[in-house]
């Protein structure tokens, strides 16, 4: 059985190459079709969404699918790329499912887009509100994200008093930085230091680096990205927690659909809660270590991406093919 993957071809969240690894460790072949390859003119062109870009990215999809016949042709973020594609991919084949992963807030434009796919996995429960608010179709499931556990891991080196944030920065995210009094080590571009604590390190970072900053730290913290969640869980907190590093995470919904609060992860409400949270894990070694082990089993019980992609086949069907 095969599996087209279409995608970025780079990027700090390897969401699509995690999943293609589960599917391989399931015996399926993959293949990945980078949306953003060719030359430089041409990533630039599409881009900027201009149609002789869009037409060529699309006959493209066409060919490989024609020629390498997959069985699912699997798409990320496809309710923010250009329906041409979408399209492209339902017209060239009556036998391959096409399904969409869902990881960022859509709007109500899309439902034309939603419509062409087999199946969309929403990585927020909130989107499927969404969806039926604006009128998709009812072919949505809640799959959340998942962790790379080969890559995040715990590692050997003492733990850095300090909590670690690696993120984009946003007006609420630095809000909440900015009213902090624990050391918290930012990472990612236009952040800026709040209390003395603080310290920036601009810029982004590759997501080996990433893992091995969230084995060194004492914790991670998590804010969610305001413009893109409405109750979901974004990639960080199940990675930091496969490296056995205790999490502190805002609340923005499904965290008790994933983990239990206060055994496997720890959830705040509101600065005061966070600042007692990370004076709290960083004075008491084997609290955070309590938190972080509980955390990591709960991973590897149920959030690697071998376990999203046996919950994909089995939702279509698929499991043993």
């Amino acid at each position: 059985m095969k599996a087209l993957f279409v995608d970025k071809q780079s990027g700090v969240i390897l969401w699509s190459a995690g999943l293609a690894a589960g599917f391989r460790e399931l015996g399926w072949e993959t293949r990945t079709f980078a949306l953003n390859r060719g030359p430089l003119l041409w990533r630039l062109q599409h881009k900027l969404g201009l149609e002789a870009a869009l037409d060529r990215q699309a006959a493209a999809l066409r060919r490989e699918i024609e020629l390498w016949r997959p069985q699912a042709v699997i798409i990320f973020y496809p309710l923010q790329i250009s329906i041409r594609l979408v399209q492209a991919a339902r017209e060239t084949t009556a036998k391959s499912l096409i399904i969409g992963m869902v990881g960022d807030r859509f709007g109500d434009r899309q439902a034309a887009a939603a419509a062409l796919f087999d199946r969309l996995f929403h990585a927020d429960s909130g989107f499927l509100d969404l969806a039926e608010e604006y009128g998709f179709p009812a072919n949505g499931v809640f799959l959340p994200h998942a962790a790379d556990v080969n890559l995040f891991r715990p590692g050997p080196w003492p733990r850095i008093p300090r909590l670690v944030f690696v993120a984009n920065v946003t007006a609420q995210r630095q809000a909440i930085v900015d009213e902090l009094t624990c050391p918290i080590d930012l990472y990612g571009r236009h952040w800026r230091p709040g209390a003395a604590p603080q310290r920036v390190h601009a810029g982004r970072i590759p997501l080996e680096r990433a893992a091995g900053l969230y084995a060194r730290h004492q914790a991670a913290l998590n804010i969610r990205h305001e413009h893109n969640i409405v109750r979901g869980l974004n990639q960080r907190s199940f990675e930091a927690l496969a490296c056995g590093t205790p999490v502190l995470n805002d609340d923005p919904g499904d965290v008790a659909l994933c983990f239990e609060p206060g055994r496997e992860i720890l959830v705040w409400k509101s600065p005061d809660e966070l600042d007692d949270l990370c004076q709290r894990v960083l004075t008491d070694e084997a609290y955070a270590r309590r938190i972080g082990e509980a955390g990591r089993a709960r991973v590897l019980a149920q959030h690697t991406y071998v376990h999203r992609a046996r919950q994909i086949l089995a939702d279509l069907d698929l499991v043993g093919a």
